[in-house]
């Protein structure tokens, strides 16, 4: 598996209402959990204007971590501009908590194959997530498919539990009943797609960047973008163009461990399984855990421990190592 030897994660921001918090906190327990941190990048993919910023919080990251004889590598990338958004009909956005996705850095991923011309392969992080254990394992996974992904979890009220206790999953059929949906991909040249597969959450992925390269995806997932308006981001789009689940490959449920509910604190919490076994952490709902940190701004993020214990005390137990 030489060409795996270095790992590569990639992330995407535009360090907007707080975001910096949730990515910190992400590359900080990512980091925490490698055994080997020096065998490893990490990619932020971001405006040309962050800049300045995102070092800040390298720098902040750094300090945080000094203790760690080594560190990974550390890569920004100025952002492509890939889609305009602003054409998309608004009232294509998806549900209320799902909107805030229609913006540039959520189609980043599409992509990832010409930021990481050289890369073989990469996970990629939503901004969201929190680690709870060496990425490695999930890196080295066996893969035929271009993608490998979790269930994405839709029950309403949302009530993660592992899938052999309950099955809460969407169907591809939410996506493909869009307006015009199915016809568009007929005149486009798109083969039907099963509508009882399931849904894969795009939040946490890892992709071969080389059948990327090679079978030119990002084009075609770009023209399903456009057909289905930003639908939820990219991900009507991906799940559109690999025929849900049929097209990756599945991960276990601890990979991707989501909550999509809009008051994170004030619902019902994660079953205690869904804590103890989870790999990954995803806040994928509309609530941030740092939203409830206080006030406090990209002006405010220190580079010592208090920081990050004040976020960790919001993530309560979900944060346990």
């Amino acid at each position: 598996r030489g060409k795996l030897s270095h790992m590569h994660v990639a992330y995407s921001s535009d360090l907007a209402n707080k975001s910096s918090m949730g990515l910190l906190t992400s590359m900080v327990t990512l980091t925490r959990h490698l055994t080997k941190p020096g065998d490893a990048t990490i990619h932020v993919i971001l405006p040309r204007e962050q800049m300045p910023v995102m070092r800040s919080i390298v720098s902040c990251y750094r300090r945080e971590l000094a203790s760690l004889p080594r560190l990974p590598n550390i890569s920004l990338h100025e952002k492509r501009p890939w889609l305009e958004v602003s054409k998309f009909d608004p009232r294509m956005r998806g549900e209320p908590y799902r909107r805030w996705l229609l913006k540039p850095e959520t189609f980043t991923r599409t992509h990832l194959q010409d930021y990481l011309p050289s890369a073989a392969r990469v996970i990629w992080l939503d901004q969201d997530t929190l680690v709870k254990t060496d990425l490695r394992r999930l890196y080295n996974v066996r893969m035929r498919k271009p993608v490998a992904a979790a269930l994405e979890w839709c029950s309403y009220p949302m009530v993660p539990l592992p899938q052999e206790v309950f099955k809460p999953w969407c169907p591809l059929h939410y996506y493909l009943k869009l307006p015009n949906v199915r016809a568009e991909m007929a005149s486009r040249g798109f083969a039907p797609r099963d509508p009882r597969n399931h849904v894969f959450n795009s939040g946490v992925m890892v992709l071969d960047l080389d059948k990327w390269r090679s079978q030119g995806f990002a084009q075609s997932i770009e023209e399903l973008v456009k057909v289905t308006e930003g639908f939820e981001g990219d991900q009507a789009a991906v799940n559109i163009f690999f025929n849900g689940t049929d097209g990756v490959e599945l991960l276990d449920w601890r990979w991707n461990i989501q909550h999509h509910l809009y008051h994170i604190f004030n619902a019902m919490p994660w079953p205690e399984t869904c804590i103890t076994e989870a790999k990954i952490l995803h806040f994928s709902g509309l609530s941030k855990p740092w939203e409830h940190c206080g006030h406090m701004g990209i002006d405010d993020v220190t580079c010592n421990s208090a920081f990050f214990w004040r976020v960790l005390e919001v993530y309560n137990y979900y944060a346990a190592t």
